[in-house]
């Protein structure tokens, strides 16, 4: 919640999906990691593969 708080102050408002994936991970429908890969995938963002993890 306080992300939803900090971006708020930057002029930044959530979606709709934004408090779905908050949701989810709040009452362990999904894991943190789960999450994590959500949020990425809709930034369009890779993930480091993980070979390459941790260097």
């Amino acid at each position: 919640m306080s992300n939803f708080g900090s971006d708020a102050h930057e002029g930044r408002e959530a979606t709709y999906r934004d408090f779905e994936l908050a949701l989810l991970v709040a009452t362990k429908k999904i894991s943190p990691r789960e999450f994590q890969d959500l949020a990425f995938a809709e930034l369009g963002i890779d993930r480091i593969a993980p070979s390459r993890e941790g260097i």
